[in-house]
């Protein structure tokens, strides 16, 4: 009689719990399979739900298909095409590798598998249940392989009792499949719940194309494409990260570095808590991150971070400067951080942004006809051409580029086509004439078809601020010498902490001298800084610094923003017609001259048109 508490599980009881990890919900298993039919190399990947519980569903491809005996193979556990040692983990160039999605999805529900092989004239199927498998039947079967899962987790109540309600599940695989069209523009990609068509994208290679198809008009309008694919104006924007979708070869991915890197990129173009809508595409050699650190493969890990992530938030302002998403009504916008020079390529580490197709674009969006609401703020962001990039000044003849119909079918067609208006009349602010003042806080002015509408104080505020980051920026590591020093008591960590920092922070131009055991004098601050808190600066220096992964220049940029507030003009105050002039001509000096620091509106514009309508009167 064998008393040992330790025992070897059972084969299947092992499949269940590697199903844990692996098959969560059904979203888990249409990844899992969408990924098997993508590295199969198919062309056309159908995916249909036949329930309202989501128990049953269907994966359809057109790929390379699989022989009986590999037919056989892929139901066991750590069966695997994708590597065949600890090696090949550095070296994985395809989405799916563990072995374990098959054998797991087939442990919780009714697995059959159909597929037959280019070039050959039969196909087989063979089912899996209650962790069985059949051996391969000949059945007739189109190229390529459908699984159909049913029955989903009908083992496991306990794992049922823990999903979302049906319409979650369903939206987090409509999402998921959404990503894959804008990601593989080439692939024709169809869902269907029951018997309504949800996606069906033609697959013709074309990004904004697909961008069209998975999330509609508006979305397609608005996106701005750049070499790492696509991200949203500071006018498109939601209340959390959601929408932020980055692809890694071609893996839908979760990361933090890479949702730091946009939130950093979009600082001050966007309100507090408002966030950007992101498709990054990246494509980096296999040993440059780690995929093998999340079981359902949606995590990874950067070998080195650092390399990538200055060229992405470059890469993103720059695209939301040229674009003039950020002020679209008015002539030029520059970006302050541009660097005409050239940077060389580190040879150690090769990283590409995926390229994108490109199209086209519609070079003015079509007035909405209400100004009330949200429709105040889009007001601000007549948008341009997202495939446009360059600066535009009157109306350039190769400004008004046709899109080839070919690319395009039906809807698409009209779609564009619709869009397709000039793009003249920018002006500056400084050759706007100024009516008068409304409550002490907003300066309305007009300017050919426009009435404009600023918010003063929020101009000022953008004004002082980027005065004060300019300076920042020439005079790194600079200080300017307190009139009278500052005696600063510490707890014993934060003196330890301050000890072991005080080098780095005179780098960034604190002066600082230690007066015994836990106090420390504060003789000097950085030149750019001109608030009066000298010490709540220095502790939140030290609260970055504590944290290895701090983002000092974005600190800075918050205690710009504190300055700037303090100094900027207030509501409630009416300015003369000098005042005014001078803070109309400071916005055309601004790079982002569309909000305040923030990221809140400071003005808006209101066509003669849309006045007309509102009160009724014929044509203009």
């Amino acid at each position: 009689m064998n008393n040992s508490r330790i025992h070897i599980l059972d084969q299947h009881t092992a499949n269940q719990i590697a199903a844990g990890e692996v098959v969560e919900r059904p979203f888990s298993v249409i990844k899992e399979l969408v990924e098997n039919s993508l590295d199969a190399g198919a062309t056309r990947i159908s995916v249909r739900i036949f329930d309202t519980q989501l128990e049953k569903m269907q994966v359809t491809d057109n790929g390379c298909g699989m022989s009986p005996e590999e037919m056989r193979l892929c139901v066991l556990r750590h069966a695997t095409s994708k590597i065949s040692s600890a090696a090949d983990l550095n070296n994985l160039t395809t989405l799916g590798f563990r072995g374990e999605a098959l054998p797991s999805i087939a442990s919780v529900c009714q697995l059959t598998i159909t597929s037959r092989q280019r070039r050959e004239q039969e196909g087989y199927t063979l089912s899996v249940k209650d962790g069985k498998a059949s051996l391969p039947q000949v059945a007739p079967s189109r190229t390529g392989t459908t699984v159909l899962v049913d029955r989903l987790f009908y083992n496991t109540p306990a794992r049922k009792k823990f999903l979302k309600s049906p319409r979650t599940e369903l939206g987090l695989i409509t999402d998921l499949i959404a990503g894959y069209i804008v990601a593989y523009p080439d692939v024709s990609f169809s869902l269907q719940k029951g018997a309504h068509q949800i996606f069906a994208s033609s697959g013709q290679g074309n990004r904004r194309n697909a961008l069209f198809e998975a999330y509609g008009r508006t979305m397609a309008e608005q996106m701005l494409d750049f070499s790492w694919g696509f991200v949203s104006p500071p006018i498109l924007n939601r209340g959390n990260r959601n929408d932020y979708n980055f692809f890694i070869n071609g893996r839908p991915v979760r990361s933090r570095e890479l949702a730091n890197a946009v939130d950093e990129a979009y600082f001050s173009f966007l309100p507090e808590r408002r966030y950007p809508i992101v498709f990054i595409f990246l494509q980096l050699p296999p040993d440059a991150l780690d995929v093998n650190v999340h079981p359902g493969k949606l995590e990874v890990k950067f070998r080195n971070f650092s390399e990538i992530k200055p060229r992405l938030v470059e890469s993103i302002r720059a695209v939301i400067g040229k674009s003039r998403g950020i002020t679209p009504q008015f002539a030029d916008v520059r970006d302050i951080r541009r660097d005409d020079k050239a940077k060389p390529e580190d040879q150690s580490f090769s990283m590409q942004p995926e390229e994108t197709a490109r199209s086209e674009h519609p070079q003015h969006l079509q007035e909405s006809p209400g100004i009330y609401g949200g429709e105040i703020y889009r007001q601000l962001f007549h948008m341009p051409s997202p495939g446009n990039m360059q600066p535009q000044s009157g109306c350039p003849a190769d400004a008004e580029k046709r899109i080839e119909k070919s690319e395009f079918t039906g809807q698409q067609q009209r779609f564009f086509a619709e869009q397709q208006a000039d793009n003249c009349g920018d002006i500056s602010y400084s050759s706007l004439v100024p009516l008068g003042q409304f409550a002490g806080t907003f300066l309305i002015c007009s300017g050919g078809e426009y009435l404009y509408i600023i918010d003063q104080h929020a101009a000022a505020e953008r004004i002082l601020f980027e005065k004060i980051a300019a300076k920042a920026n020439q005079s790194q590591g600079t200080s300017s010498q307190l009139a009278v020093p500052i005696a600063l008591e510490l707890s014993a960590r934060e003196a330890i902490s301050l000890t072991d920092l005080v080098l780095q922070l005179r780098d960034y131009g604190f002066i600082l001298e230690h007066f015994g055991e836990n106090t420390f004098i504060i003789r000097g601050v950085p030149v750019w800084y001109d608030g009066d808190d000298p010490e709540q600066l220095l502790r939140l220096f030290l609260d970055e610094l504590e944290n290895d992964s701090a983002d000092l220049s974005r600190m800075r940029k918050d205690e710009l923003f504190m300055a700037a507030c303090k100094q900027a003009v207030k509501a409630n105050r009416y300015l003369t017609p000098a005042d005014i002039s001078s803070l109309l001509a400071g916005l055309d000096q601004c790079v982002n001259s569309a909000t305040c620091p923030h990221g809140r509106p400071l003005a808006i514009r209101i066509s003669r048109s849309e006045i007309y309508k509102r009160f009724l009167r014929g044509g203009i």
